[in-house]
């Protein structure tokens, strides 16, 4: 995959305001109190997430500052794959057996799970959070606790994001809470973002550093991007308390208990990973053969055959239902009859010699793609039904539907499996255009999957249950709210490249 270049083209611009336009006014119609939204907050957070990525895109220092975490990142994966060498010897060595996403992905996630839960411990991680909070609530009048929660979002994940602000949770308002939500839905933990930069990479360092960054600034572009969806869709009617103090809960009483439970935390996660995966891709094999199958019938005769049949059983029907025995009424159900079997037989008669030469829906398909797709599947359909969004982000038009069915997979399955498939998709180098692939990056970025709306009601809920039914009403817009917030900043970045 080569580098992207980026450059002002008035077409792109133009697309992309028109792309945030939309998702902006998708927000508005699903918004609980359109009259009280503040205008003044949804354009500083859109402005700030502008101004991250030119900053990231055309400022050379910012792109050293991103370049360096990100090989920071990549070198951090350079000591799991010491710890996986132990473990499993030559089976890593993809050289000779191949990339194999267990031994290469899933001791990423333990790793970064224990590094994670250490600098938590050691306090660093919470100071990083209290400055890029205290600058968020300054800039844009949030309270301190959704500023706190918002930014610890960035590096943790959203189970871990809301232990910074415990003690507020529980009185915090639907806004304050929409946002915890969002945020949660819009970024992405330290551990899966290391994951995805391996996935993506596949294990070439130039690659892994160039998606590291992409990573990276998806993440961060996703703080604001939540934000402005978030007060759009539950609007701030409350006074909120500006004061920013980070909670003092520890994970361990010290260095050695700290590292041992973001160990088991991320053995957890790398098993659901593995489980999810696992049975996600069978459901898609599944529903892959069964539409395949259906796609052998032949289209314009099976219609027809169809049609026939439904015309019978209503035909039936309406004979049975007329209960009048005059006369008359005996000819005019034998008329019904013979109308009736003339039409079904002309129906039948017609599939008949269209069956002779009709092509299937597979054929169908592969003539309407050129060989891009050679049957009916679920990503076509998901990339189809997705491609109008797609399109608003600055996507290739030849690869609109790739593109479709990984935010498909993402929302429905996981965004793990929309990472594997844009892995496998650069591997096969199946995208026209290289932006396509760096703008599905960006769409992909964060949590907004149907599982993640159980699992944010069951994390915040534990830490405060009084807020349980307000989590759960607003759970599907908190899902909404990140899907959205992730294509304003695929947009952004689209309309700049």
């Amino acid at each position: 995959m080569s580098t992207v270049s980026f450059n002002f083209d008035m077409l792109s611009i133009v697309r992309a305001m028109f792309g945030i336009a939309v998702l902006i006014f998708v927000a508005w119609l699903f918004s609980t109190d359109r009259k009280s939204i503040s205008w003044n907050t949804v354009i500083k957070g859109l402005a700030i997430q502008i101004l991250i990525a030119f900053l990231v895109m055309f400022v050379t220092p910012v792109q050293d500052f991103f370049n360096f975490f990100g090989s920071c990142f990549v070198a951090v994966l350079g000591w799991t794959k010491a710890g996986s060498e132990f473990l499993f010897g030559a089976f890593i060595d993809t050289g000779k057996f191949g990339y194999i996403f267990a031994l290469q992905i899933l001791p990423t996630i333990i790793f970064f799970s224990a590094f994670t839960s250490l600098l938590f411990y050691l306090g660093i991680l919470q100071k990083i959070v209290w400055l890029f909070a205290w600058l968020m609530s300054r800039l844009i009048k949030l309270s301190g606790a959704e500023s706190l929660s918002t930014v610890a979002n960035i590096f943790v994940g959203m189970n871990e994001a809301p232990l910074v602000v415990k003690p507020y949770i529980s009185k915090m308002s639907k806004s304050e809470l929409m946002l915890v939500m969002t945020a949660g839905m819009s970024t992405m933990a330290g551990g899966v973002l290391a994951a995805y930069i391996g996935m993506l990479g596949n294990g070439i360092p130039e690659l892994e550093i160039q998606f590291a960054r992409h990573l990276l600034t998806a993440s961060v572009m996703a703080a604001p991007g939540a934000i402005v969806i978030s007060k759009i869709l539950v609007p701030q009617t409350e006074s909120v308390g500006r004061n920013v103090e980070i909670s003092k809960d520890r994970l361990g009483a010290n260095v050695l208990e700290a590292v041992s439970i973001g160990t088991v935390d991320g053995l957890k996660l790398a098993g659901n990973v593995a489980a999810m995966l696992l049975v996600f891709y069978a459901l898609i094999a599944g529903g892959n053969g069964i539409l395949s199958r259906l796609g052998n019938f032949k289209l314009v005769s099976s219609l027809l055959f169809c049609l026939s049949a439904v015309g019978g059983c209503l035909a039936y029907r309406i004979i049975l239902l007329r209960k009048n025995k005059s006369p008359r009424a005996g000819l005019a159900r034998i008329r019904y009859c013979v109308t009736g079997f003339g039409i079904l037989s002309l129906l039948f008669v017609t599939a008949a010699i269209f069956y002779s030469f009709d092509e299937s829906v597979n054929s169908i398909i592969s003539n309407l793609t050129d060989g891009r797709h050679t049957e009916l599947s679920m990503q076509l359909v998901l990339g189809y039904v997705f491609a109008p969004v797609i399109w608003l982000t600055g996507v290739a038009i030849q690869d609109v539907p790739l593109v479709g069915q990984l935010l498909g997979q993402k929302i429905i399955l996981t965004e793990f499996v929309g990472y594997s498939e844009l892995s496998n998709m650069i591997a096969s180098d199946v995208f026209t255009e290289t932006k396509s692939a760096v703008i599905a990056t960006y769409i992909l970025c964060g949590f907004a999957n149907f599982a993640s709306v159980g699992v944010e009601i069951g994390g915040i809920g534990s830490i405060a249950p009084n807020q349980r039914a307000t989590l759960s009403v607003l759970g599907m817009r908190a899902l909404l709210g990140g899907t959205l917030a992730a294509l304003i900043s695929a947009s952004i970045v689209g309309g700049l490249s």
